[in-house]
């Protein structure tokens, strides 16, 4: 059996400090029959670097690893917010808006717009274009008991959740996992969603946007 694991560089020092209790983590470690010991660089190799496009498409998720930047600012809960989001769409009959409004913001982004989701469209859409229907009267996103959960998944911050509220509460997803999304193959754009996306979109570039995935997509009856 082989056991990785990481630790401080001084840690395995106070592990084996001098005096009564020591603690035999510190002995075992440097026991060169039981422990190799690997020293991890602070930041990405430019061997590493150079395969990241292969792996990683979207521009933010790659932001960690540009030069200077350390490898622990890497989005290591990637892994844990996919996995956030499989239990959520698996989840969708008992807990509908946590698979349906992060859908619905993924999809708002696959239609062509760069802006958030703003809350109040995304009720509509929820009611209107993912059939999910609300466990209580409501008037907005925040006060449906269903739908509180989802902004919330994965943690407080936006760097850690599957969505965060901006501007004006406008919803937005975490970028790698709006690149898990396009690696994928997600379920197609309800044609209601279009058009919402459509009479939502701020400029004529975002109009041609929004028809330019449409064409893309093959939903040319828009």
């Amino acid at each position: 059996m082989v056991v990785v694991g990481t630790i401080r560089a001084e840690k395995p020092a106070q592990l084996t400090g001098q005096g009564e209790p020591r603690d035999p983590t510190g002995e075992a470690l440097h026991d060169d029959t039981l422990v190799t010991q690997i020293d991890w660089a602070r930041d990405w190799s430019e061997q590493e670097r150079q395969r990241l496009p292969e792996h990683v498409t979207n521009p933010s998720c790659a932001k960690p690893w540009r030069p200077g930047r350390p490898w622990a600012s890497g989005p290591w809960p990637v892994p844990q917010l996919v996995r956030r989001l499989r239990e959520a769409q698996r989840s969708q009959h008992n807990y509908p808006y946590r698979a349906a409004l992060p859908r619905a913001v993924l999809d708002w982004y696959r239609t062509g717009l760069t802006t958030p989701l703003p809350q109040t469209v995304a009720h509509e859409l929820l009611l209107h274009s993912y059939q999910v229907k609300p466990s209580a009267p409501t008037t907005s996103p925040k006060r449906s008991p269903g739908c509180t959960h989802a902004p919330d998944l994965g943690g407080r911050t936006a760097h850690y959740s599957l969505l965060s509220a901006g501007d004006q509460n406008a919803l937005h997803v975490n970028d790698c996992i709006h690149d898990h999304d396009g690696h994928t193959s997600p379920p197609p754009i309800p044609a209601p969603a279009w058009e919402t996306a459509l009479a939502h979109a701020p400029t004529n570039d975002a109009i041609f946007s929004v028809g330019a995935s449409a064409y893309d997509t093959e939903h040319t009856r828009m």
